[in-house]
């Protein structure tokens, strides 16, 4: 969203974009029927790249996942205090929440994606891990993250508050703009997942600091969702996308892994079955994963292709057999050398300095475990 619109804040009357953005809505009729709240400018050369991209990988037959996250620096408070991330050795303020008169813009965002998109796109993860102040950061000029810290409860009930009302004008808009795409592009289909941690087996908030000082906030992934199901329960159609890193097989005593994924899923079905009408919990979004980002354990390092592949597999024969499991995707399937540190990162599935036509894939078993995925090569 951030490089899509950050040269001027949107406005309740049509205005004069700056070059290489454009107005949109175009007019008052095009913003009654898609229930857009305001007009925006937005970046040509976001949107048209995104396009070819979305095209491109649809002619292909690769289901397509969004995350929705990172909004404009002239929408998100001043004092938001972001995090360093030490991978990429740099301060990141992508998880800083839009200020709340700004969610309508929020909302307008998502109703263009689904709008422009939603022919393409299969799945919609509503902003990054919201159980971590680090990718989800309600800190304000007003509100620092000194203070959450000094009543936990509060702190965790303020974030997951502006985590849920982001989840519900999702939810319209990604509905809205579908049944409005339909009618361009055909039929539009679509999942809106929350987006969850590997964190899971505590209710125990806790902190910690770095060695820059700065606070890291754990509010778990269990009390995000016993707060989702009292806010948004069954009212609208949502499900979970999480992150279960390291090895498949391993075991935590507070993470989650690929092969304990069914105790999400169980917990998820206890849920349901409290509030549904009887139907089979697998009929209801809620009992849906997406396990969308992912990859070997610890003491990974780049070049680690055979550990990698072993991976694919083996997360890929567990999927097999559990059927609350959706989608999953691997992270990455082919990474950037990271500018600062001049090192590839240490999840990608092949080298960054392969070609785009990924000419020499095949000598990587990490490549082979990736095409092996495929039903069509099944025997």
């Amino acid at each position: 969203w951030r490089d899509a619109e950050n040269a001027v804040k949107s406005s309740a009357e049509p205005m004069e974009c700056p070059e290489g953005y454009f107005l949109f809505p175009a007019n008052a009729k095009q913003k009654s029927e898609l229930k857009f709240h305001r007009y925006h400018c937005y970046k040509k050369d976001f949107v048209n790249r995104w396009e070819k991209r979305f095209v491109q990988n649809s002619s292909h037959s690769m289901n397509i996942a969004v995350v929705l996250w990172t909004a404009p620096t002239i929408y998100i408070d001043k004092g938001c205090e972001g995090f360093y991330f030490e991978l990429q050795k740099r301060y990141l303020k992508g998880g800083c929440y839009p200020k709340e008169k700004h969610y309508d813009d929020y909302e307008d965002w998502i109703r263009h994606t689904a709008y422009k998109f939603g022919g393409y796109i299969d799945h919609y993860i509503v902003w990054n891990e919201a159980d971590s102040t680090d990718w989800a950061d309600a800190s304000t000029s007003d509100y620092s993250k000194e203070e959450m810290v000094t009543d936990m409860q509060e702190g965790m009930r303020r974030s997951f508050e502006i985590y849920s009302e982001l989840l519900k004008r999702t939810v319209r808009a990604v509905e809205d703009g579908d049944k409005v795409c339909s009618t361009v592009q055909g039929e539009c289909r679509n999942f809106v997942y929350i987006s969850t941690s590997w964190n899971w087996y505590s209710t125990k908030s806790f902190y910690y600091r770095s060695a820059d000082g700065g606070l890291h906030i754990i509010w778990q992934n269990r009390n995000l969702l016993d707060y989702l199901w009292k806010s948004v329960g069954l009212d609208y159609d949502w499900a979970i996308a999480t992150h279960p890193y390291g090895d498949v097989y391993s075991r935590s005593d507070t993470s989650l892994r690929f092969s304990t994924l069914t105790d999400l899923s169980d917990y998820q079905k206890r849920e349901i079955e409290k509030r549904s009408d009887g139907k089979n919990w697998l009929s209801y979004p809620q009992s849906r994963i997406f396990a969308s980002e992912q990859n070997a354990g610890t003491g990974l390092k780049a070049d680690d292709w055979k550990r990698k592949a072993k991976f694919i597999c083996e997360s890929y024969a567990v999927g097999l057999n559990m059927p609350a499991l959706l989608a999953m995707t691997h992270n990455h399937f082919q990474d950037t050398i990271n500018p600062l540190s001049q090192t590839p990162g240490k999840h990608t599935m092949l080298p960054p300095d392969l070609p785009e036509n990924l000419e020499g894939a095949e000598n990587y078993p990490t490549f082979e475990a990736y095409l092996s995925t495929s039903e069509a090569l099944w025997e």
